[in-house]
């Protein structure tokens, strides 16, 4: 039984030296922009050095069958709770997260000069926002290299957007791509344009593609967007979205009427 005790006694202090050799490593070669994810770092390392030794602990008892019989039948019993318990956990933390289904896009509501029209001024009237202007003071961007419409959504007929704004830059010599949003309301044939009051996401990625699918699914995993879910929340009826920013702009900018509806 002492031989048993003391061979669990040394694997187990061989796995703490080794999770914190780790640590140290982790420590002095992470990257600055990742460094918040050693505050995380202790607590998933101690979970990976219970589940280790318990792994250890049952290997040892089925060598040493004979010796790990003479246990109390409650320590054994306590000790397979244990590794059920944290196996299930794990099991469940550890599913990939199912991924929401994003409609294909539809017939556009909108002709495509109109379409280009509203890319083009979009992306003109968000670098003249204070949010744009003042961008530079939130870190998220060291330069901006293009503003650009990556994507608009209509509603079905066609008198409201919303469309995502993509800064592409870089950061600390990275590139960057950082999202807007700005929205519109068509009336008498003329579209205001804002920035919305609230109900948006901005955020940052080193692709503009991972960033137009994050977008995506987090609009669609909250929204009903043209009947895309009729359980959730209509998106054209969002008051924070579709009524301007007093930040961004004096009063909502108006354009002419669409030339091509002339």
């Amino acid at each position: 039984m002492f031989r048993v005790k003391r061979l669990l006694l040394y694997l187990y202090s061989l796995t703490a030296a080794l999770f914190l050799a780790y640590f140290i490593h982790l420590y002095i070669t992470v990257d600055e922009s990742r460094s918040i994810g050693l505050l995380f770092a202790p607590a998933i390392l101690l979970v990976l050095f219970l589940t280790i030794t318990w792994i250890e602990t049952l290997l040892v008892g089925l060598v040493f069958y004979r010796v790990a019989s003479e246990v109390s039948k409650i320590l054994v019993l306590a000790f397979f709770m244990f590794g059920i318990t944290l196996g299930s956990v794990l099991y469940i933390k550890l599913q990939p997260e199912e991924q929401l289904r994003i409609p294909l896009a539809g017939q556009l509501p909108v002709d495509p000069t109109t379409y280009q029209n509203h890319q083009d001024t979009l992306a003109g009237l968000y670098m003249t926002t204070k949010e744009f202007l003042n961008r530079e003071f939130r870190n998220d961007l060291d330069s901006v290299i293009e503003v650009s419409t990556d994507t608009i959504l209509y509603s079905l007929g066609g008198d409201t957007l919303l469309a995502f704004v993509f800064l592409s830059g870089s950061l600390k010599g990275l590139p960057q791509c950082c999202n807007a949003t700005m929205t519109g309301v068509r009336s008498s044939g003329n579209w205001a344009y804002f920035v919305p009051r609230g109900g948006g996401w901005s955020s940052c990625s080193t692709s503009c593609a991972e960033r137009h699918e994050q977008l995506l699914q987090a609009f669609f995993s909250k929204y009903s967007i043209n009947g895309s879910d009729p359980s959730k929340p209509d998106l054209w009826l969002d008051p924070y979205l579709f009524s301007a920013a007093p930040w961004a702009f004096p009063e909502p900018v108006w354009d002419e009427p669409e030339r091509a509806h002339r």
